[in-house]
């Protein structure tokens, strides 16, 4: 029976929510602003994973194209042909987009647009009397998608599936509208009774069916009613959205868990939001959701003035615009925290201009005590100039935090490993987006070791002790055909894991099978390597180093032919741990990113540590990037996450 450790309670091990993304896109974001060349108006209407915005521009005030740009800058413009509008509204994680279009004197209708430029048209079974239109609002992973339609000229939703098969009416003997459908293919939206009095409703793709209604205190009188409008579900089925109390109309913002537990909120002035029937306009995005529970929207404040807004999943909300931005609209946010949408220069006017807000990211450190003192362990994070601030105290009164590691694709997670011999502990640790410890799960024994940590692209979970690794919670391999021993670890764009094993100066390479391969060893100049790092290229570093030697190190191509990257490096401690800066800038420097790595320098024999953040450019010449004038005592590991 292969060994297992407990994954209920720690949720980067399964599909729940995590609520360590929660507070990475309060603070400091980087934007980026663009038009399509030759628009009057640009307008973002959704996001992706990967950056990828899609939406429309106007030619004229009556003629509109859509847009599609990735995350490197690319335009590509489109339409169906002969269209007079074309509106995208919504884009998946392929690239793939949905929205509508009217040729002149026409009708919406529907239309797919796949990555590859394919463009299909659609509609609905056609209605009983009356033209065929269409008008698409969402598409999730698997190309589904939801939107609306008139029957009998009453507003129906519509789901398609992939193949092209419709569901049969979804009514709910009201006028009908969908806003999302999330990846299981659960729809949400609300309806009418055509005498003001609205609710909500979510469809499963099993056919279940539930209204939505905001629970209001205690009311005056029976008229008193919460107008309900859900606009946003993610896949782990929480929804968002807005209502009002039909006797004080002022809108407000709710989240729906999965489970049916309402948390209401206010936006920092008046919520933008209203109820839309209409097919010949522009589709309303007034709120999105993204995996971890990150909600955003728009506001106006009391002189007039659109902003856009976010609140995390503790409930604090954050007010931006894009620089020099005003009547800034949110539409759209993705499972990173990137928002899009569109603002203008001007409050009072000027053309429409496409922004993506990205969330800001730190460099997170495990800093134990120096070795000549005494004390507890605590994290530190570094912005991008270096400067540091506790993310994680010394109060906790914990010693032997041992590795860090986070996800950047799907919802962020924050886990730290904690392994302390003399207090009989192994186990792992989450936090949430403030530093608050939020749940303890036991991993391994005591006499274990230390335990290395590792997330692949996908967000798949992955910590090793001695000479066995567990992938999210089960487990994976054996070392021992490569070695005894787990210094640190990483996984390729292949999900292919890289242990380096310091006492046999051996580099091991395991595959999503669980195969153990050695992928370097001395004879390729391998002398107790520890830290390694992945580039965007799946060039793997590995740091060397010994107590007589100055530490070098080497950066192997995929194929595990080695080179020089920086040599004699003066810490002859070695290096700890290393961690490249990726981050979104507006282009992608994810292919040339810096290398950070922390390391230590023992002077004579003598036990000062002299700690370092070392920066690595492209060529591999170093700078000091944080000392211990920035806080560091012995940093054991680095990070870097969003924040």
């Amino acid at each position: 029976m292969n060994p297992r450790f407990t994954v209920a309670a720690l949720c980067v091990l399964g599909p729940l929510t995590c609520l360590a993304h929660g507070d990475n896109i309060n603070g400091e974001a980087t934007y980026i602003s663009f038009s399509v060349p030759g628009a009057v108006g640009t307008y973002t209407m959704a996001i992706n994973a990967s950056l990828e915005v899609t939406g429309y521009y106007n030619v004229s005030p009556t003629v509109a194209r859509g847009f599609l740009r990735e995350a490197d800058g690319t335009i590509t413009t489109f339409d169906v042909a002969g269209a007079v509008w074309t509106e995208p509204e919504s884009i998946n994680a392929a690239g793939d987009t949905t929205g509508f279009y009217q040729l002149p004197a026409g009708v919406p209708q529907g239309f797919l647009r796949y990555a590859d430029g394919r463009i299909i048209t659609f509609d609905p079974p056609p209605q009983p009397v009356g033209p065929v239109e269409a008008q698409p609002i969402s598409i999730n992973d698997f190309d589904d998608i939801a939107g609306n339609y008139p029957v009998y000229s009453r507003p129906t939703v519509f789901i398609r599936s992939a193949r092209g098969v419709y569901n049969a009416d979804i009514s709910f003997d009201r006028a009908t509208v969908a806003t999302a459908i999330n990846g299981s293919g659960s729809v949400v939206g609300y309806s009418t009774d055509g005498e003001g009095s609205y609710s909500g409703f979510v469809l499963h793709p099993d056919g279940y069916r539930s209204g939505l209604t905001v629970p209001l205190p205690p009311q005056p009188g029976p008229e008193c009613m919460a107008e309900t409008f859900p606009d946003g579900i993610n896949a782990a089925g929480t929804i968002a959205g807005w209502y009002y109390n039909r006797c004080n109309p002022e809108n407000m913002g709710f989240v729906m868990s999965p489970d049916g537990v309402f948390t209401v909120f206010a936006a920092p002035g008046t919520l933008l939001a209203s109820p839309s029937f209409d097919y010949t306009s522009t589709v309303p995005h007034w709120m999105s959701i993204d995996q971890a529970g990150d909600v955003t929207g728009s506001y106006t404040d009391t002189d007039g003035v659109q902003h856009g807004f976010v609140r995390n999943p503790y409930g604090t909300i954050t007010s931006f615009d894009p620089p020099e931005g005003k009547q800034t609209s949110a539409t759209s946010i993705n499972d990173g925290g990137a928002i899009a949408g569109y603002y203008q220069y001007d409050a009072g006017g000027g053309p429409p201009v496409g922004f993506i807000r990205v969330p800001s990211s730190s460099f997170f450190v495990l800093n134990a005590p120096s070795i000549s003192s005494a004390g507890s362990d605590s994290i530190l994070t570094f912005d991008s100039l270096g400067h540091s601030s506790v993310f994680f105290s010394a109060s906790h009164n914990l010693q032997g935090l041992d590795d860090i590691a986070c996800s950047w694709h799907g919802p962020p997670s924050l886990v730290v490993s904690h392994y302390d011999y003399w207090e009989n502990v192994s186990e792992l640790l989450e936090l949430d987006g403030s530093g608050k410890l939020v749940r303890r799960t036991p991993f391994g024994t005591r006499d274990g070791g230390s335990i290395a940590l590792a997330f692949d692209d996908a967000g798949n979970f992955y910590a090793a002790q001695n000479t066995t690794v567990f992938k999210n919670g089960v487990f994976l391999t054996n070392l021992l055909p490569g070695g005894s021993e787990i210094g640190k670890m990483v996984v390729d764009s292949r999900g292919r894991l890289y242990v380096t094993q310091p006492i046999t100066s051996k580099v091991l390479r395991v595959d999503a099978l669980g195969n153990v391969t050695v992928f370097a060893d001395a004879t390729q100049g391998l002398t107790s390597p520890y830290a390694v790092a992945v580039d965007g290229n799946d060039n793997i570093y590995v740091a060397n180093g010994s107590p007589s030697a100055p530490a070098f190190i080497l950066k192997f191509d995929p194929s595990g032919i080695p080179s020089s990257f920086a040599a004699n490096i003066s810490f002859q401690r070695g290096i700890l741990s290393m961690a490249f800066d990726f981050e979104w800038d507006g282009l992608i420097n994810e292919r040339d990113p810096d290398l950070y790595a922390t390391a230590l320098n023992a002077e004579m024999g003598q036990f000062v540590n002299a700690p370092r953040i070392l920066k690595f450019d492209t060529t591999g010449g170093s700078s000091i990037f944080a000392a211990a004038s920035d806080g560091l005592d012995f940093p054991i590991s680095i990070a870097k996450c969003r924040h």
